[in-house]
């Protein structure tokens, strides 16, 4: 295979590996997101996070080194509202849990983070047995038992609905539906007061969306993000968010009522954070698991494998492309050899004739000719013609040139054309040629230049105007002698005669004695049978006196000199 061909090959396979490494550590995981809203936290001056996880499975302590030697606060969340909070084997992850992580160095206790059923764990704060729970939505049911932070984090509750359900939109439009919502959650209060929709508490959203697909449930309520988020990281397919939020709130971290100490260390931690830029890298860290049915971070993983598979189908395409390529160059090298041998056979044989053939683009250049066009263009203009180089620059002659201008053209556009000329210097040898011009087409039938052949036809013209010439003298000869001169058919009838005869015999013109009969001049019209037989004996009759007559009757006296010409006829 040619090197040439190489170069694309080896660009597309460092373009594959460098793609396919960038997929690589590009693939967002819920791991990594953690870890770097982990390291936001370090960032923090004069603190430092850790984290430990505890005896009870779900739970991670968190806090300040300088407040370590206190009772940690314990903080609650929901392990069913992924991304927001969920297990990761048993250990809490999520958005919550890392903006929690970066609330304790600036708490004066560090923090034990818990994931579990959210119901109990709303239980456990109103009955002190906890400190706080994790993205709660304020209602106000809920304010009898609890207080409540500064906004934590802005929640958008969306109804979800089967692909094929129209006319959904609105909390009315639940009305005599079965709705799937989680037990405990701000959908549940808002939705349980209107008797026209019936609740259906699903375990987990998982669970409730295949129910919502199988038909035993006709809607589920829930934070949007959570929702899209567990479509696409279950991979379910066939539901869609239907309509505008029916409710958007900031949820909060809330305390047992009247615990005012704690709410207060809480609120000036989450403005520590907000103020110093944490709180946003954290929000941004997790933006990768967002979407719309899709995380963000599947998207990029979704790109960088189609940008690799498109490059791999890239890369055989290029190597199909190369060896063909390369058996087409075979083919085309075996081609040209064939086709060189011909060449040089036909060039022998258009070389070993005599008449000079040629031929020349569209912008006149030569690009064939024969042995005998060279010597041609060598006789009548004196020039060693080359390949490559204007046929019009060799003529010498002006008119010569815009002759042969005025023929090109005309066959570059089409015509094909036939003419014949003299060509040349007068000094030197100018010849008469009978021309002959084709046009020159590709397979498509594009003229890209014209073939010519020529025949030298000097000694015909020659001996033509050589012809005209005694012919010329000849009439002249003939119209001008006094005597009368004629030539008859052996019917009578006058083929031809010179203007002295009409006068001799009283004719106003010559066309007048063509449309007459001979004998009518005869006084005796048998003495012209006499003559024709003796024509034909003898062959001629010379210097006789006959009696003739001219056209009114009057007698003509008269030698005559007869040639007679039959046929056998």
């Amino acid at each position: 295979m040619s090197r040439w061909l190489f170069g694309p090959l080896i660009s597309l396979v460092a373009i594959a590996v460098a793609v396919a490494a960038c997929a690589q550590a590009a693939q967002p995981t819920q791991t990594a997101a953690t870890q770097a809203s982990a390291a936001n936290t370090t960032a923090t001056p004069a603190s430092a996070t850790a984290a430990s996880t505890l005896g009870s499975p779900g739970a991670v302590s968190t806090g300040s080194a300088l407040a370590s030697a206190g009772a940690p606060l314990l903080f609650l969340g929901n392990e069913n509202i992924a991304p927001v909070v969920y297990l990761e084997g048993t250990t809490p992850t999520g958005l919550a849990v890392d903006l929690v992580r970066a609330l304790a160095p600036h708490m004066s206790r560090p923090i034990e983070i818990r994931a579990m059923d959210w119901t109990e764990a709303q239980s456990l704060v109103a009955s002190g047995q906890a400190d706080a729970l994790i993205q709660i939505n304020v209602a106000d049911a809920r304010k009898k038992i609890y207080d409540f932070s500064g906004p934590f984090l802005e929640s958008h509750f969306a109804i979800f609905v089967r692909q094929d359900q129209v006319g959904i939109s609105g909390i009315s439009s639940l009305d005599g539906l079965r709705v799937g919502v989680e037990s405990g959650g701000l959908p549940q209060q808002l939705l349980g007061t209107d008797p026209q929709i019936t609740l259906s508490v699903i375990p987990n959203f998982p669970d409730g969306f295949k129910a919502l697909n199988e038909g035993t449930i006709d809607a589920v309520v829930v934070d949007y993000r959570v929702g899209s988020y567990v479509l696409a990281t279950n991979g379910i397919t066939g539901i869609k968010a239907a309509g505008d939020p029916i409710a958007s709130s900031y949820s909060s971290i809330a305390v047992k009522k009247g615990n005012t100490a704690l709410l207060s260390e809480i609120n000036n931690a989450l403005q520590i954070i907000k103020a110093d830029g944490t709180y946003q890298r954290i929000i941004n860290a997790w933006a990768p698991t967002e979407g719309v049915f899709e995380t963000q971070g599947q998207i990029n993983e979704t790109f960088y494998h189609t940008i690799i598979v498109v490059l791999v189908i890239l890369l055989l395409i290029a190597v199909i492309w190369a060896v063909t390529i390369n058996r087409l160059m075979r083919r085309r090298r075996s081609a040209e050899e064939a086709q060189r041998e011909q060449y040089s056979t036909l060039r022998g044989i258009i070389d070993g004739l005599p008449a000079p053939i040629f031929s020349v683009d569209r912008q006149y250049r030569y690009t064939s000719f024969n042995v005998g066009h060279a010597a041609m263009m060598k006789a009548i203009y004196g020039v060693e013609i080359e390949q490559g180089h204007s046929m019009l620059d060799y003529m010498t002659v002006p008119e010569d040139r815009e002759a042969a201008r005025h023929n090109l053209d005309r066959v570059a556009a089409g015509e094909q054309l036939a003419e014949e000329a003299y060509s040349g210097e007068e000094l030197r040898s100018r010849k008469y040629f009978h021309v002959s011009h084709s046009p020159i087409k590709t397979d498509e039938g594009e003229i890209i230049g014209v073939a010519v052949l020529a025949q030298d036809m000097t000694e015909r013209k020659t001996a033509e105007e050589a012809l005209r010439a005694s012919e010329e003298q000849y009439r002249r000869f003939v119209e001008d002698d006094v005597a009368g001169v004629f030539i008859t058919a052996p019917d009578g009838r006058v083929l031809t005669c010179n203007p002295a005869f009409a006068r001799m015999f009283g004719f106003a013109s010559v066309n007048d004695v063509l449309a007459t009969n001979v004998v009518t001049i005869y006084q005796d019209h048998a003495a012209r049978d006499a003559v024709l037989a003796e024509l034909r004996a003898r062959g001629r009759i010379d210097h006789r006196e006959m009696a003739w007559q001219r056209l009114d009757g009057s007698p003509v006296a008269a030698i005559e000199t007869a040639i007679g010409d039959f046929d056998e006829s």
